[in-house]
C-alpha cells in the first residue's frame, strides 16, 4: 500500500490545495485512509500553556515543552498509524516546529519508519513570495523555513528511502499546483 506525507508551511495554501485535489478526486483515486495532523498538534499542546497564539507559533514555549508536544504528536501518530496503516495512506502534516529560538524536527525515526511514505510532497511558495507578504524579515523567515523543510524532508527520506517531490505553489496560479499534486498523487496511488 502506498504511504504519502504532504507537507508545506501555511503560506503555501496546502491545506486548501490538498482538500481540492483531494475533494475533487475522489471518484478516481482508489481507496485511502487520510490522516490530518492539524488535530494531533492541538491535542500536544499542554492544557496548562492555553492555546497557540499564532498557527503553528511555539514562541511561548521552552525547549522542554517543546520536546513534550513533539512526544505527544508522534504518540499520537503511531496510535494513528497503528489504525489506518492497512490501505493507502495519505498523512498531511508539518516538517518541523518554528520558534524564535530556531527550528525543530517534528518527527522522531520510529514515526518515520513506521510511517516509511513512498513519497514526500513539500509544497512550497514561490520565491519572492506573493504580494501578500510585506516585510523583508518576513520574506527572509519564510525562505529560511522552507529551506530549513527541504533540508529535513531530505533527511526523512534517506531514513525512509524514499522520494522528495517539491511543487512550486505560485499564488496567481493555484490551478497549476492542484494539477501537479493530482498528477503526482494519481501516479503514486497507481492510476
Amino acid at each position: 500500500m502506498t504511504r504519502i506525507l504532504v507537507t508545506g508551511i501555511n503560506e503555501s495554501s496546502k491545506d486548501t490545495i490538498l482538500d481540492l485535489v483531494l475533494t475533487g478526486s475522489k471518484k478516481i483515486f482508489p481507496s485511502f485512509e487520510f490522516i490530518d495532523m492539524k488535530p494531533l498538534i492541538k491535542e500536544a499542546v499542554p492544557k496548562k500553556k492555553g492555546a497557540i497564539k499564532k498557527p503553528h507559533s511555539f514562541d511561548d514555549f521552552n525547549v522542554n515543552d517543546i520536546l513534550t508536544i513533539k512526544d505527544n504528536i508522534n504518540q499520537g501518530l503511531e496510535k494513528a498509524f497503528a489504525k489506518k496503516i492497512k490501505n493507502h495512506l495519505i498523512v498531511s502534516g508539518y516538517l518541523t516546529i518554528r520558534t524564535t529560538k530556531g527550528y525543530m524536527p517534528l518527527f522522531v525515526d520510529s514515526v518515520i519508519n513506521k510511517l516509511k511514505p513512498d513519497v514526500i510532497i513539500n509544497l512550497e511558495i514561490a520565491t519572492p513570495p506573493s504580494k501578500h507578504i510585506d516585510t523583508h524579515a518576513e520574506n527572509i523567515r519564510l525562505a529560511r523555513h522552507q529551506m530549513t523543510n527541504r533540508s529535513i524532508a531530505l533527511s526523512y527520506a534517506a531514513s525512509a528511502g524514499c522520494i522528495v517531490k517539491t511543487i512550486i505553489v505560485q499564488k496567481n496560479n493555484i490551478k497549476g499546483a492542484i494539477k501537479e499534486l493530482t498528477k503526482t498523487l494519481e501516479f503514486y496511488l497507481g492510476l
